[in-house]
């Protein structure tokens, strides 16, 4: 084995057994990251007397504690995920679904919710699934998706 290889071979080994990052690094990351886009997360703030982006802000940039810089990490990631999804499927959660047209936007929420949680339950009784590409994770983050878009349809 050549020392490229071996190199290689242990930088993967090392990233297996690569430990969650500590509460520094995590903070670190968090002030690097979100200091890339102060200029506009300061005007988007001065801008907006909403104070949920504000605690979502201090929370980011770790002034509230390492619990909530995880939770608001955590949380914008999938609440963009959410965006996206929405956008990349027309918003069709808001449309009458075309194979049971009867259903309001609530109901067939519901539905898809049902799905989800019928999908949660089998990839927690089986050891092995044949669809090895979804997580547990995954369909918590699509269980949550359906939720908030639940809480947040059209009236």
């Amino acid at each position: 084995m050549s020392d490229g290889q071996a190199a290689a071979e242990r930088r993967a080994r090392e990233s297996l057994l690569k430990k969650e990052p500590s509460n520094e690094a995590i903070l670190k990351d968090a002030n690097e990251q979100w200091g890339k886009n102060k200029s506009r997360l300061d005007n988007l703030l001065s801008n907006n007397s909403n104070e949920d982006l504000i605690l979502l802000y201090d929370a980011m940039m770790g002034k509230r504690g390492i619990d909530q810089t995880r939770i608001a990490r955590v949380g914008l990631k999938w609440l963009a995920t959410v965006l996206r999804k929405n956008h990349d499927y027309g918003g069709s959660v808001w449309k009458k679904p075309r194979l049971a047209p009867h259903l309001d936007t609530g109901d067939s929420i519901l539905v898809r919710l049902g799905d989800k949680i019928e999908r949660l339950e089998s990839l927690i009784a089986k050891e092995k699934n044949e669809v090895v590409d979804e997580s547990l994770n995954d369909t918590f983050k699509d269980l949550c998706g359906y939720i908030l878009l639940y809480l947040a349809r059209p009236e």
